[in-house]
């Protein structure tokens, strides 16, 4: 039995390169991190036991189904040879697993809706954000569309539609952390008045990043927060506005293996018609933690604008 956890153990490392240390036969959604974040608990499995006759003799197998909610993968594993079930035993696994997945979309159905009743709540509560935020001032930026919660800045996570999902909270060190439970795939939010503009519209990582572009260029800006999430937005904001004009400024994640600003962008060139992008470029005695535009314009000041032309 322990050789069969371990088994259903590397197919999530195979699936997502990582995998919790102990796996629970409960039968109900177990979550864990691909992150290593305890707050971020994006991936899921269940596995329950599953009687089956083989000949004369009843074996005992496990059944899982498994998932990540960012990437929308998902798949199903079973420690036996599921063609040697019978029609009624391959029925009633399928309607198990079925069942299963179900269960997952209902429970983070339910989880979205609970998060945005609390996003609305401190949002309503909140002031407009204070330009003298020691985060704003120190990442020169300003205030566009944001709260104040305390000593909190709020950044709202919100649809094409203008609907508030979820809450980014940023403290005067530039702290980060999501409001937990929220619904952010797909989701962002709007530097701007409007979603589109003749000279087109700029789509970027984090919250300073899309105000230092909104200020050097008078566009609206689309912020996605992380590289994982631009592919998701963009894929949204095609199809909502086919013809419109997309500009990515990406993140050059010069210090982190594989460039995840650049790769990530690259694939959003790859997969969406349309999409013109800008890397910063640094120079060669810049330091590595340098990555986004607004870290150029804290660097050369004006002269970073010369980029979006």
């Amino acid at each position: 039995y322990i050789d069969i956890l371990r088994n259903f153990q590397q197919v999530l490392i195979d699936t997502f390169n990582h995998a919790p240390a102990e796996i629970k036969v409960s039968g109900k959604i177990e979550r864990y991190s691909l992150t290593g974040k305890q707050s971020d608990l994006s991936a899921w499995y269940v596995c329950h036991e599953f009687t089956y006759q083989l000949g004369n003799q009843h074996q005992m197998g496990l059944a899982c189904v498994f998932g990540d909610h960012r990437s929308k993968l998902k798949g199903e594993w079973n420690s036996f040879d599921i063609t040697r079930l019978t029609y009624s035993e391959q029925k009633a696994l399928r309607a198990k697993q079925l069942e299963q997945h179900r269960q997952y979309q209902t429970e983070l159905v339910a989880k979205y809706q609970q998060a945005q009743e609390q996003a609305l709540k401190h949002w309503n509560a909140a002031v407009v954000a204070n330009p003298n935020h020691p985060y704003l001032v120190r990442k020169q930026c300003g205030a566009f569309g944001i709260k104040q919660q305390g000593q909190q800045l709020l950044i709202p996570v919100c649809d094409f539609d203008g609907v508030l999902h979820g809450l980014q909270f940023i403290d005067p060190n530039g702290k980060k952390q999501f409001l937990r439970g929220m619904a952010k795939r797909g989701h962002f939010c709007l530097i701007g008045s409007t979603l589109t503009h003749p000279k087109g519209v700029y789509l970027c990582e984090g919250y300073a990043t899309g105000a230092s572009l909104h200020i050097a260029s008078g566009l609206p800006v689309i912020v996605a927060f992380d590289a994982g999430n631009l592919l998701s937005v963009a894929e949204r904001y095609r199809q909502r506005f086919p013809q419109a004009e997309l500009i990515l400024c990406a993140d050059n994640d010069r210090k982190t293996a594989g460039n995840p600003g650049v790769t990530q962008a690259r694939t959003v060139l790859e997969r969406i018609q349309g999409v013109k992008l800008i890397i910063p470029e640094f120079p060669a005695s810049t330091p590595l933690h340098f990555s986004d535009f607004n870290d150029l314009v804290a660097l050369l000041g004006n002269r970073a604008k010369e980029l979006l032309a």
